[in-house]
């Protein structure tokens, strides 16, 4: 059976949040905030609004899922994401899905840990179902300390998928495809988005070789603003957006669409069947960021890569050349300069789809055009 892939998202201010139980919240044209006098206490120094979605069912019985969000959160407030599934006609407790807020004074923003029972287990980001998941919904908290403040929830996104297939299939499929040395027949010219700057994660000594999540989201961001900051502070900031306390580190694929949101971006995370669905994107001009692993020791090699293997990393797609191999910038490299090099299709998509399922960050300005999005 063909790797089947989902995705569904709901966008504050067009009446995507008809049919949710709303507690304390109104919608407007920015999004669901809660409403001041009817936030409930949660303790003498704490309220909170609640938004809980019906129950969905799937366009197919799914394995594992990603939530993804975009928010403004102001000081002193924060979010609770969470989702429930069901399996074989049982309905599971509540997963949380991670604790966010853009700034880490008042609330650190993590994931949490333990979270695992015979429903299903929560890996940092990503809920793997011990069986196919027949329904599920979606549970947004907000708090806020004083009452006062309030955060905003502006989208909310759910990828889905079956478990990503096993590294062989994924390789026999790769080479059924690969007939002639052309992979993407009738394409005469390259296409590459351009002007996406070129970031090593390479040159940071106080952590960089495991910055690949947010050197990629800065070089992303830093192509849609242009605002002529430099790629060490693009960096630096996008590592203190999105670092995750309890993961420890910077790949929280949620928390780094969730800054991304924070800075006034659609950001969302989506899972992919193949490289073909990715043409209409840098077609539009959107880099696309991929979560992918290689291990040549392994039987699962990346030729070009800059590092011998990786168990898991993030890599920017720019664009496709004449021959429909791959474009990338690549922040593993050991400079700026050598940061753009290309990768072989199959290769590539072998080492994504078997790695992650096809995850990628889908970043781009707020209300900015974008291809016909997938279906729902």
């Amino acid at each position: 059976m063909a790797y089947r892939t989902g995705f569904r998202r709901w966008i504050g201010g067009r009446g995507d949040f008809l049919g949710w139980e709303l507690s304390g919240l109104a919608e407007s044209a920015e999004g669901l905030s809660p409403e001041p006098g009817t936030r409930g206490r949660v303790s003498r120094e704490m309220t909170c609004a609640e938004a809980t979605s019906p129950e969905f069912r799937p366009s197919f019985a799914f394995r594992e899922a990603v939530a993804s969000w975009n928010a403004v959160t102001p000081p002193g407030t924060w979010m609770e994401i969470s989702l429930r599934i069901r399996v074989e006609g049982s309905e599971s407790p509540w997963y949380s899905m991670g604790i966010w807020s853009s700034e880490t004074v008042s609330a650190e923003r993590h994931s949490i840990t333990g979270q695992s029972d015979e429903f299903a287990r929560i890996l940092t980001d990503k809920l793997v179902a011990a069986s196919a998941v027949e329904s599920y919904r979606i549970r947004v908290r907000f708090f806020s300390i004083d009452g006062l403040s309030a955060p905003t929830l502006r989208s909310l996104s759910l990828a889905y998928s079956d478990s990503p297939p096993a590294p062989s299939g994924v390789l026999n499929r790769a080479s059924e495809r690969s007939g002639t040395s052309k992979r993407v027949e009738g394409r005469s010219t390259e296409h590459r988005v351009p002007g996406v700057p070129r970031y090593s994660q390479m040159l940071y000594p106080d952590g960089g070789d495991a910055w690949c999540s947010p050197t990629c989201l800065a070089m992303v961001m830093g192509y849609w603003l242009g605002d002529g900051d430099s790629a060490e502070k693009r960096v630096r900031s996008a590592v203190a957006g999105v670092f995750d306390r309890s993961y420890g580190g910077c790949g929280n694929w949620s928390f780094n669409v969730a800054h991304a949101g924070s800075r006034g971006f659609e950001a969302y995370v989506v899972r992919f069947s193949s490289m073909d669905e990715l043409e209409p994107w840098i077609a539009s001009g959107i880099p696309v960021v991929l979560s992918v692993s290689w291990n040549a020791e392994e039987g699962r090699p990346l030729l070009g890569a800059p590092i011998a293997k990786s168990r898991g990393h993030l890599t920017l797609l720019v664009g496709f050349d004449a021959m429909g191999d791959l474009l990338m910038h690549e922040p593993a490299s050991p400079s700026d300069e050598s940061v753009a090099r290309g990768y072989d299709r199959k290769e590539l998509e072998a080492r994504w789809i078997e790695a992650s399922g096809g995850t990628a960050y889908i970043v781009y300005p707020r209300g900015g055009p974008h291809p016909a999005f997938l279906p729902e």
